[in-house]
């Protein structure tokens, strides 16, 4: 997961991302964002044109990327996934 995807729904912004790494697990397909498959330009277009001709789907997904923010990715949480993880690691 990339720490730019988290910036930029901090700040309200949807996201367009491959299915490469750990894109996915930041955004779902249409929720709020697009995952894409690689070296795709079709997809890349259709999303963008998406968000371009659709104000309403473009606010949506606005509220939505903060409110999925929030719920996973604010520094407390993020602070005890990485705790759980090490907990985990350190008992095997």
């Amino acid at each position: 997961m990339t720490m730019t995807l988290l910036e930029l729904m901090n700040i309200r912004l949807s996201c367009i991302v491959t299915n490469l790494g750990g894109n996915a697990e930041v955004c779902a397909h249409e929720q709020p964002g697009f995952v894409l498959g690689t070296h795709n330009p079709a997809q890349l277009t259709k999303a963008v044109g998406s968000l371009v001709n659709s104000p309403a789907k473009t606010k949506a997904f606005s509220v939505a990327v903060v409110a999925l923010f929030n719920e996973k990715f604010t520094q407390q949480q993020m602070n005890q996934q990485y705790q759980r993880c090490y907990t985990s690691a350190f008992k095997k």
